[in-house]
């Protein structure tokens, strides 16, 4: 199936941690991969270098930026980010700013159009608490990441995903689906052939309850590359039977990320 667009939704770059940005766009020109969206690792408050390589590439990457839990004025930096490029903000579920509620700074960034991208576990996306977070900011677009957190642990968690991903129903929340290796752990002995063995249905039930124009590819570089490769991640996706038609692997592979992300 050929796609018309591809856009990586969730990469990491910097210069203390993981690989610079040059390394990430190599690997996009050997694999057509048309732009990427930045995402801040964990932990990491100084954003400069995201928005450093937003200048240097113009046109190429969207950036989502971390504001420091503990910021006296994280709407103040919020507007600095925005003014700097910033698209959207990474939020992590067990953390709180401590001068405004969780709430009302995903209100305000649904005001100047500023994306959230959640980092969390099944309890959290499955909780009243992200529900209501939702239903309260319906301008907000919010992105779960890395299939809701569910990781290896299927089947013992396959209801708790489910229940994890029921927000999906409203019309601002979007899903990240990585490569199968978040999912599937590597085989023991790897042999000439790629493959990996029996895979959860964790994407067929987003993509049957849901439909694929909630879902956007995410390869999580470069940490994919110690599981199946960046190749691979883009592969098994574009390649999962179940997407039948060119339109919904195109939604999936880069049609949702330009629609969520503002790509022209």
């Amino acid at each position: 199936m050929e796609n018309k667009i591809i856009i990586d939704t969730h990469c990491h770059a910097g210069i203390n941690w993981f690989e610079p940005i040059e390394i990430l766009i190599l690997q996009m020109e050997m694999n057509n991969v048309n732009n990427a969206i930045l995402i801040q690792h964990a932990g990491v408050y100084d954003n400069s270098y995201l928005v450093n390589s937003l200048r240097k590439y113009p046109g190429k990457f969207k950036a989502c930026g971390m504001i420091n839990p503990d910021d006296p004025n994280p709407i103040k930096t919020l507007l600095k980010l925005k003014e700097e490029g910033i698209s959207g903000i990474r939020l992590n579920s067990n953390i709180n700013f401590s001068k405004i509620s969780q709430n009302d700074f995903i209100q305000i960034c649904g005001e100047y159009g500023i994306v959230i991208s959640y980092q969390g576990n099944l309890n959290f996306f499955s909780s009243d608490y992200f529900r209501l977070l939702i239903r309260n900011n319906p301008k907000t677009k919010i992105v779960i990441e890395h299939l809701a957190g569910i990781g290896y642990k299927y089947p013992a968690e396959f209801q708790d995903f489910k229940n994890a991903i029921k927000s999906l129903q409203m019309e601002n929340v979007y899903i990240k689906i990585p490569g199968l290796g978040e999912i599937v752990k590597r085989p023991e002995y790897l042999t000439s052939k790629f493959h990996f063995e029996i895979i959860p249905p964790l994407i067929d039930t987003i993509y049957k309850t849901y439909g694929s124009e909630k879902m956007m590819w995410g390869s999580d570089f470069p940490p994919c590359s110690n599981r199946e490769g960046y190749k691979n991640t883009l592969l098994g996706i574009m390649n999962y039977p179940i997407f039948k038609t060119s339109i919904e692997v195109d939604n999936i592979m880069g049609k949702t990320a330009e629609k969520v992300w503002g790509f022209n």
